[in-house]
């Protein structure tokens, strides 16, 4: 069963930290219609690829978070669910809600049958950088952790506003939905949706119509980028929006390889 569904179907505790500054967590049905305006989205294949490399390219740059590594941020939904699992298969998700400029955040991870709420804060998306605001003080382990998730969050969410990224609904067997509703007593599942990347080469295939644009250089590894195109300065003349570009080698071999 979906982290989701678990909360949904009332399988869940709030930690005592949370539970101080969210009481209302505490009524499952409100809970339960609060989730039911709420949009799941299957992240997996984002934390999976973006969220080590990413962590570790804001690490290694010693630099804040914001608009230079995301682009501008706003919220596709007034309520997302993201979910994914850790890699040591333990399921976990931010349920984030849009408030004004900030995003409300609550960390909930797999806990035996159900789930557990551990840590609520929230985000600043229009301050530069990021601005990180937490109810209570983190313990340094609290404060990696939702760095960490924050940035497999926003790098989903920033995903989500680029042209060329689809976000599937995807369908479940009429036979699974039949037996979830017999099993608690008429609830439906919840619907998900996962983020699809479109490869940036066919986004350039069909604007352009051409191929094989570009100079010589030496061979060498382009990190994956948010790459904007203004109305005034379109890809190729036609193509305007935020466009993310996958990590690939670019150049020529012939003319030399340049250390990654």
């Amino acid at each position: 069963m979906r982290l989701i569904d678990r909360v949904r179907t009332g399988k869940y505790h709030v930690h005592p930290d949370v539970l101080k500054y969210l009481p209302h967590l505490q009524d499952k049905k409100e809970t339960l219609e609060a989730l039911s305006e709420t949009v799941p989205i299957n992240i997996q294949n984002v934390a999976d690829w973006g969220g080590s490399v990413w962590c570790q390219r804001f690490q290694s740059d010693a630099s804040y978070l914001g608009y230079a590594h995301l682009g501008t941020l706003r919220p596709s939904f007034e309520l997302t669910w993201f979910e994914w699992q850790h890699p040591n298969g333990v399921s976990c998700a931010v349920w984030a809600g849009a408030d004004g400029p900030n995003w409300e955040l609550l960390f909930i991870e797999e806990h035996g049958n159900g789930a557990v709420v551990t840590h609520n804060w929230s985000i600043d998306l229009q301050s530069e950088p990021l601005m990180f605001k937490v109810p209570t003080i983190f313990t340094e382990q609290d404060t990696r952790l939702v760095e960490v998730v924050s940035i497999v969050v926003l790098l989903a969410q920033s995903l989500m506003l680029c042209k060329n990224v689809q976000i599937i609904e995807q369908t479940k067997p009429e036979a699974v939905i039949k037996k979830f509703r017999r099993k608690h007593g008429g609830l439906s599942p919840s619907k998900y949706r996962t983020v699809v990347i479109k490869p940036m080469q066919e986004v350039v295939r069909k604007a352009a119509g051409v191929s094989g644009l570009g100079f010589q250089k030496m061979m060498h590894i382009v990190r994956g980028h948010f790459k904007d195109y203004s109305p005034e300065r379109p890809l190729f003349g036609k193509v305007s929006g935020r466009f993310f570009v996958h990590s690939h080698v670019r150049g020529d071999s012939r003319i030399g390889v340049k250390p990654a």
